[in-house]
């Protein structure tokens, strides 16, 4: 009862907690980014089927178990169809204390044959994206065509920096938002620029508002737990 539900929404769960993070100066959780992921996939790309939008806690089991088994997590997603997949990134790299502290994005685009990634601290995750990004390419089938073209590791894209320690998550989400409308009109994932500050800035008030609207028109289920 110290920190109720307030929304439920298929698979995410939103808490008081959840809310006061998007408060203040705190660090973005998994269950606010799945919520974002959530909402992307059902609501503003829902008629983009070749869009994937993986949630945190799917991304951090594709991050540590062996490559041989990611398939149990993308198969059911029918990741090999799809043109884009979006990865929330965390730098935690230890199975027993799930966590982090920084959040960056890979992408993979079909189109592009290669996958990119957004640190808004560059080179923090960038052990984190390469590994990740080796399974992803052997799972989908085209290492041996990424390697020939010195694509095996992830293409780091300059990207907005953060201008404090907290708003990496932030970062993450405004660049989906970019890098899913850019591709709507261009396909092609390059030459979508960078997130603008004043976006990264209103972004926790648009979130908030987010939560509100979703909890009025009743498209989340709201449940004391």
């Amino acid at each position: 009862m110290d920190n109720p539900v307030v929304l439920s929404l298929n698979d995410v769960v939103i808490r008081k907690s959840d809310v006061e993070i998007l408060k203040g100066k705190h660090w973005i959780n998994d269950s606010i980014i799945s919520l974002c992921f959530d909402h992307y996939e059902n609501r503003i790309f829902a008629d983009k089927p070749g869009y994937l939008f993986i949630s945190p806690e799917v991304t951090q089991c594709i991050k540590i178990m062996p490559e041989s088994d990611i398939h149990m997590f993308l198969d059911p997603l029918k990741a090999k169809e799809k043109d884009v997949i979006f990865f929330p990134l965390n730098d935690c790299m230890d199975i027993l204390n799930p966590g982090g502290s920084h959040w960056s994005l890979l992408v993979y685009s079909k189109k592009d044959k290669t996958l990119c990634h957004y640190d808004s601290l560059v080179g923090r995750n960038s052990y984190q994206a390469n590994e990740m990004s080796k399974k992803i390419i052997c799972y989908l089938g085209i290492a041996k065509e990424l390697m020939a073209s010195k694509k095996f590791a992830a293409l780091e894209i300059e990207t907005l920096q953060q201008r404090n320690y907290f708003d990496c998550g932030i970062h993450v989400i405004c660049n989906v938002e970019l890098l899913a409308e850019h591709m709507q009109k261009n396909y092609s994932i390059y030459g979508a620029g960078k997130v603008k500050p004043a976006t990264v800035n209103k972004k926790r008030a648009d979130l908030l508002r987010l939560i509100e609207d979703l909890q009025m028109t009743g498209s989340g289920n709201t449940t004391e737990k």
